[in-house]
C-alpha cells in the first residue's frame, strides 16, 4: 500500500514537472533573435542610471531578459542585474531602465547575455547559450 502511494506521488510530480517546469526552462534557455546595445551608463556616486536597447530581430513576439553587469574603473565586479523585457513585437526596438545602488563614479556596464523569461521569476543567470 505504501509503496503505491509513494509511486502515485512519485508519478505526479514527475507529470508536474514534465507540463510546468520543462516548458519555462525550455523558453528561457531558447532565446529568439535578438540585438541589445548598452545605451546609458551614467553613475551619480550611489545609483547607477542603467538604459538598455533591444530588438527583436526575430519573425514573432517574444520575451527576454538581458543581464548586465556593472564593474569598477579597475574590472572589479561591483554587482549583476537584469532587465526584463515583455512581449517585443518582431522588428521592434524597446528601451528598459533600471537603477542599481553602486557607491563608485567610475562604472562600466556590460552585457552578459540575453535569455528568455525568467521561469518562475527565478533568475538563473545568462543561458549558457546567450554568449
Amino acid at each position: 500500500m505504501i509503496v503505491a502511494v509513494l509511486l502515485a506521488v512519485t508519478g505526479v510530480i514527475t507529470l508536474v514537472i514534465a507540463i510546468v517546469v520543462v516548458p519555462r526552462v525550455a523558453a528561457y534557455l531558447d532565446v529568439a533573435p535578438h540585438s541589445v546595445t548598452v545605451v546609458g551608463c551614467e553613475p551619480d556616486g550611489t545609483r547607477v542610471a542603467l538604459a538598455v536597447a533591444l530588438t527583436n530581430t526575430g519573425q514573432v513576439r517574444a520575451d527576454y531578459t538581458v543581464h548586465v553587469r556593472l564593474t569598477d574603473e579597475s574590472g572589479a565586479v561591483i554587482r549583476d542585474t537584469t532587465l526584463e523585457f515583455e512581449a517585443v513585437a518582431a522588428g521592434s526596438t524597446v528601451e528598459a531602465v533600471d537603477r542599481p545602488p553602486a557607491r563608485f563614479t567610475g562604472v562600466e556596464c556590460v552585457i552578459r547575455g540575453v535569455s528568455g523569461p525568467l521561469p518562475f521569476g527565478i533568475d538563473l543567470g545568462p543561458a549558457p547559450s546567450s554568449g
